[in-house]
């Protein structure tokens, strides 16, 4: 039930046709001795689990909590969606959401939600199975997860490598790594 299976219609459009040498910008990740097992692997390889928060608010340590995860595992860069997981997630330390999360699309799923967030961490960590190279929008969306597990004193996620999309993009856009820029 928290894990629903999607079909990307026209993914084979979106794949490169021609054959191109395949590298990593370690900039965009932390590299660890983790990260270094990587180093053989070629990026067309490499599964990986791009996820995403939603929460009532930026900061953790002040009572924010996470009010949905969110996640798509992709069978390679570029490649097609083969699964994907969303969880609403009833906010246990405030009950009413700040006016800039009542904005959020499904924002009143959370509102009626049975899940709390120890519940649903652990069934997102058992869909990312043994998957530990994450990606997400931004540099926040990591942190945020750990801060919130660390607040109900579970493991920190399993994480590899998260690589932040939004570096990248603005990296090969050239745009200044100081502008915010959203998906909409």
């Amino acid at each position: 039930p928290l894990a629903h299976r999607q079909e990307q219609a026209g993914a084979a459009a979106l794949l490169p046709t021609d054959s191109r040498p395949e590298y990593y910008d370690f900039d965009l990740v932390k590299t660890t001795e983790l990260t270094r097992s990587l180093d053989d692997r070629r990026v067309s390889e490499l599964a990986y689990t791009v996820f995403d928060t939603e929460t009532t608010g930026l900061n953790p340590s002040q009572g924010d909590e996470i009010i949905q995860i969110g996640a798509v595992r992709l069978a390679r860069p570029g490649g097609p969606v083969v699964d994907a997981f969303n969880a609403h997630i009833r906010p246990s330390i405030y009950r009413k959401l700040s006016p800039v999360a009542k904005k959020l699309p499904e924002s009143a799923q959370a509102l009626t939600s049975e899940l709390d967030f120890p519940t649903a961490y652990q069934a997102f960590l058992d869909w990312c199975g043994e998957d530990t190279l994450w990606a997400e929008w931004g540099a926040q969306d990591h942190g945020v997860l750990a801060a919130n597990a660390a607040y109900w004193k579970l493991p920190a996620p399993p994480v590899t490598a998260c690589i932040d999309l939004q570096a990248a993009f603005c990296r090969t856009l050239e745009i200044g790594l100081g502008r915010r820029i959203a998906l909409e």
